[in-house]
């Protein structure tokens, strides 16, 4: 594969390490899941990318926000996105947060816990909640279990002491795990969420909304689904459970953004360590891939040629766990000073700066 004219002449005019964003990709990424979605709500998880200038394109494209912490808000609130456009998906969030939510006007939230409910009731009263249930993450290359769900039996008492408390049961949430690249993952969910919607209905809690997440792959080096297959997956099984009772969102993320990326770093040294050649990068594993410690691989290219060898490429960080990737093929001539394109890189690179909104601990001295 080559690298675009485009992005070389990018390339070549600045510094690395960066990230490119090609908006042609990205408005054609939202045009994608406009229409193989026409009648979903369609919330970007804002945590895949975050800056500002990724947002604009978005908020231009109709696409709506799913939030994780007030950190995400206040930057939706900045570029002037109503409330109504936005969900807050966290299913744990600081208190603090869901009560400047309230104020600026946010009135769907996300729970998966009983103290989250009270939380909720207490800082954003007689707000929408969507309960975030377990389901399969079978297929899923970074799998979300255990962390987040709820059991059926937690779920069904949860919704009930909510709607006592003043709440307003809106509807399910689930997610399948990140990239996900089996579209029947979606359909074992959808077919959990309808007997689980069944048991609410009859104990008098009746539903609207079903939050069927992201999990949307991206290619890196494996063969994914297309958008249209999953989507139609999704939509042949609502319709065969759910008739029209419901509305539908989903949550894209690094599907929205992924392919739109190229990371570009440069080479600052090479050396051999035994019987392997090595790489090492102005940029790595704690300034962009961090991804790549859960495995993650990225097809990486370069303008020089030769004779195709292994590396090793790692970081520039004094970290002996600072390696971004082994048995990478490339030319046996590259060198200092080269530089190095790391494909599908629009999602979780620059993001993890701040992540979902979070900002480092400060430092006090005392």
């Amino acid at each position: 594969m080559n690298i675009s004219k485009k992005t070389l002449q990018i390339s070549k005019k600045n510094e690395t390490p960066f990230l490119i964003i090609d908006q042609t990709v990205l408005i054609n990424n939202c045009n994608q899941f406009k229409k193989n979605f026409s009648n979903f709500l369609i919330y970007y998880s804002i945590k895949a990318n975050n800056t500002n200038e990724v947002l604009k394109i978005l908020i231009q494209e109709d696409i709506n926000f799913e939030i994780a912490s007030l950190g995400e808000m206040q930057k939706l609130q900045e570029l002037n996105v109503p409330p109504d456009r936005i969900i807050f998906s966290a299913p744990t969030k600081l208190s603090r947060d869901i009560e400047l939510a309230y104020k600026y006007g946010i009135t769907t939230y996300t729970f998966d816990s009983l103290m989250e409910v009270e939380k909720i009731a207490k800082f954003a009263p007689k707000s929408n909640i969507l309960g975030r249930i377990i389901v399969d993450n079978t297929g899923s290359e970074w799998p979300l279990v255990g962390k987040f769900g709820m059991t059926i039996s937690e779920t069904l008492d949860f919704f009930l002491h909510a709607k006592k408390i003043g709440l307003n049961p809106l509807g399910l949430s689930f997610h399948v795990g990140s990239q996900n690249l089996q579209p029947d993952s979606w359909e074992k969910a959808l077919e959990k969420v309808h007997h689980l919607w069944e048991q609410l209905q009859k104990k008098g809690v009746h539903l609207s909304v079903i939050n069927a997440g992201g999990g949307f792959p991206v290619h890196y080096t494996k063969d994914i689904p297309s958008v249209e297959v999953i989507a139609s997956k999704i939509k042949k099984t609502a319709e065969k459970l759910f008739k029209d009772q419901t509305t539908f969102y989903i949550e894209p993320g690094r599907r929205m953004l992924g392919n739109a990326g190229i990371l570009v770093a440069s080479v600052i040294n090479r050396t051999k360590r035994g019987e392997k050649e090595w790489l090492y990068l102005d940029t790595g594993v704690y300034h962009g891939f961090q991804e790549t410690i859960e495995g993650f691989r990225y097809e990486v290219f370069t303008e020089k040629t030769g004779e195709d060898i292994p590396f090793v490429l790692c970081g520039p960080t004094c970290d002996s766990t600072d390696i971004i990737m082994k048995e990478v093929l490339l030319p046996d001539t590259v060198t200092l000073d080269d530089r190095l394109y790391f494909l599908s890189c629009g999602a979780y690179t620059t993001s993890y700066e701040a992540y979902n909104g979070y900002g480092y601990p400060e430092t006090i001295i005392v």
